[in-house]
């Protein structure tokens, strides 16, 4: 019996019965296409996931506020791409941004894109620790004095 798992864009075989393990190189070459269309399956499939626990806390509204949603992001990518057609030195926000409002523009623009991802981060490590507790209830440490667990 062999089982096969990638680790690394590495191939780990290891045959049960010999208890041996070894490991074999694996190149694989993937076109710019190709790894774009890896990352847009698992943003779609990261979304699908989360439809039917949304759908179950929300209800059946929560289906025109994802349609709004997808018509306000639709919208938006088109006037991105006439943007970037206009003019052929555009190549990123931060280009559009410099030709229409200057030094400020992009600025204004880098700062909103690191508190983004400062907050997004944040909100991240929040769910965590409300969560962690529930999956793990009776863990505590115990730092001399100061004793961390749930809630």
């Amino acid at each position: 019996m062999e089982v096969v798992m990638m680790v690394n864009m590495k191939v780990m075989v290891v045959r049960m019965e010999e208890k041996c393990e070894f490991l074999v190189e694996v190149v694989v070459v993937v076109s710019m296409e190709q790894e774009n269309e890896y990352l847009i399956m698992v943003v779609i499939g990261v979304g699908l996931i989360a439809v039917p626990y949304t759908l179950a806390q929300v209800g059946w509204l929560s289906l025109c506020f994802l349609t709004l949603m997808a018509i306000i992001t639709w919208y938006t990518a088109t006037l991105i791409r006439r943007c970037m057609d206009s003019n052929a030195s555009i190549r990123t926000y931060y280009d559009m941004l410099q030709l229409t409002f200057d030094k400020k523009g992009k600025l204004i623009l880098s700062i909103m894109m690191y508190l983004e991802l400062f907050l997004a981060s944040t909100g991240f490590l929040i769910l965590e620790g409300d969560n962690l507790h529930k999956l793990f209830p009776y863990v505590r440490v115990n730092l001399g004095p100061l004793q961390i667990g749930g809630k």
